[in-house]
């Protein structure tokens, strides 16, 4: 009750002796990763971790940042930790400014002549991003000039194969169509949650994501009409299925009991259980699961079924095989670069358990009428888009 006598109340009811109040909070996004930020920084809104990250990497005398992808990481909430360089980049591309600091407390030299002297603390400007190629030198991909500081094994065309090969897949789209799922479905009331129709759009548009791999891949266009159309009829299937385990794992729908369990309604315990499995064995480095994708492209190998039509198979087996064993070795110099021999033994192990689990989910699946429908889609659609017949 104010000072008039007013009582102020929550209700939506308005009288002589009753006012409605009511706040309304608006959602800000940081500027650097589109996370949820409540405060400015430096002069930009930012979230609490990009302005830690801001203050404790763009100190002056810092260890200069690199980019192994050429510089132009996308920075989002799901991946902002992946590349420190890009996502400092971009904090100063959305105008976070080293001179808009705080300036530290003066420093005191202790004499035993004379009185203690305050040393004003100096701005200077921030170096701590470095340019990787020389203005005089001839234009090279950003990602090649890394071999000129580093100890890797990889070869200049590796680097530029594994910078073609990350940009094939765009899990982002992924994770944008499981996050609106995601909020559309809690604004549904309880009952009307995770039906059939709405779990199938999904699936489907999670699995239709996997054709971008032969669409943007060179090696693949370059093969014959009859092994893309093979590849894409015998590979799609896995592509899709591991490819939705990745994005599902990433925005926990896996872990939702009430989602889990509508999914195991519409496609079988077994499929949902193996698909879990194959969640679990996805490596926390997206650069190599987009490899392990790339290198199941262009694999051979197929579960055994009994038809009575004709099989058909690849025209040139020998050029397949040469790029799968090209993106086994450029997957196993990247793992061996970055982590170190061990933990790339541990990755190739679950990398081959992965497969044989989403090969497992995809059996136990095709044995449901809803699941084959959605892959025959999925096929008749990428043949479409690359211009491929039977």
């Amino acid at each position: 009750m104010d000072q008039r006598g007013t009582l102020i109340t929550s209700d939506d009811t308005v009288s002589s002796t009753t006012v409605t109040r009511k706040r309304r909070v608006i959602q800000l996004e940081c500027k650097v990763c589109g996370a949820a930020a409540y405060s400015s920084y430096v002069g930009v809104l930012t979230c609490a971790p990009c302005k830690m990250f801001f203050k404790r990497n763009a100190e002056i005398k810092q260890k200069p940042l690199k980019c192994d992808f050429g510089g132009n990481c996308e920075i989002n909430i799901f991946n902002r930790h992946n590349c420190s360089y890009c996502r400092l980049k971009k904090c100063f591309a959305s105008g976070m400014q080293t001179e808009l600091f705080r300036p530290s407390r003066p420093i005191q030299k202790r004499t035993n002549r004379k009185k203690k002297e305050i040393v004003a603390p100096t701005t200077e400007k921030s170096n701590a991003l470095v340019m990787l190629t020389s203005r005089n030198q001839p234009q090279l991909l950003p990602t090649l000039t890394l071999l000129r500081s580093d100890t890797s094994t990889l070869s200049i065309d590796q680097w530029g194969l594994l910078s073609n090969l990350i940009h094939c897949y765009d899990e982002h789209g992924g994770f944008l169509v499981a996050e609106r799922f995601t909020s559309e479905q809690n604004g549904l009331p309880l009952k009307a949650r995770y039906k059939y129709g709405s779990l199938n759009a999904l699936y489907s548009s999670l699995m239709t994501g996997s054709q971008l791999l032969f669409e943007k891949n060179a090696d693949f266009i370059a093969l014959s009409s009859h092994d893309r159309s093979h590849l894409i009829y015998g590979r799609l299937k896995y592509l899709g299925g591991i490819g939705a385990c990745f994005i599902l794992s990433h925005v926990k729908l896996f872990d939702n009991p009430a989602f889990y369990s509508a999914s195991e309604a519409v496609y079988g315990s077994p499929a949902m259980e193996a698909g879990k499995a194959t969640c679990n064995l996805i490596d926390s480095d997206v650069v190599f699961v987009k490899l392990g994708l790339s290198i199941l492209a262009f694999s051979t190998f197929d579960y055994t079924f009994y038809t009575n039509t004709e099989t058909s198979n690849l025209e040139n087996i020998t050029a397949v095989l040469r790029i799968q064993d090209m993106y086994i070795e450029l997957a196993w110099r990247y793992l061996v670069y970055k982590y170190g021999h061990s933990r790339a033994v541990i990755s190739f192990s679950n990398l081959i358990r992965c497969i044989f689990s989403g090969n497992k989910s995809t059996v136990e699946a095709i044995e449901r009428k809803q699941y084959t429908d959605m892959v025959d889609a999925m096929i008749k659609q990428a043949k479409q888009t690359l211009s491929l017949n039977d």
